[in-house]
């Protein structure tokens, strides 16, 4: 996953050279490039004549309309990612009001005297969504993950089951 700092955009332009899709696909534009240009300088010097002059004086036109083809799929890709985006966003906010009303049930139905027992349903929930968040990511869970546990004194037996997990 690419981590993007939206404050240092400028740097972020420079960058471009070192991704992996450049990388493979510099080769075979380079390839493309050269086989079209040999062929057009073959073309003009060998099968030059007046319709063929016409044509190449009209190419711009055929590239403003791939232009604006192409920019118009740009925009089509943009926003369903962005859909994308927004639709996670809120199934997102949906997992976290669901965790925060499973957390007020659990404290309205358990007993107010076993306050050990509160909390650790809490943090249970709490982990759940750090773990979901660290397995969308492609992560694993680590050991400072359980560090509301050791805050509320609480002991959770599963921890190294957890952390050998593939999450």
């Amino acid at each position: 996953m690419i981590s993007y700092n939206a404050k240092d955009w400028f740097t972020f332009i420079f960058k471009i050279h070192k991704t992996e899709t450049l990388q493979r696909l510099l080769p075979l534009l380079l390839g493309v490039g050269v086989y079209a240009d040999s062929w057009a300088y073959i073309e003009n010097i060998f099968f030059a004549d007046n319709k063929t002059v016409d044509l190449f004086n009209n190419i711009g036109i055929v590239y403003s309309i791939l232009g604006f083809t192409l920019s118009l799929f740009l925009v089509f890709r943009t926003n369903t990612a962005y859909d994308r985006w927004w639709e996670g966003r809120r199934l997102w906010g949906d997992l976290t009001n669901a965790i925060k009303n499973i957390c007020i049930h659990l404290h309205s139905s358990l007993p107010i005297e076993n306050e050990k027992r509160r909390a650790y349903y809490s943090a249970l929930m709490y982990l759940f969504s750090i773990s979901l968040k660290q397995h969308l990511q492609d992560k694993r869970l680590y050991t400072n993950h359980f560090e509301i546990f050791e805050e509320h004194n609480l002991i959770l037996e599963e921890k190294s089951t957890l952390l050998s997990s593939n999450h």
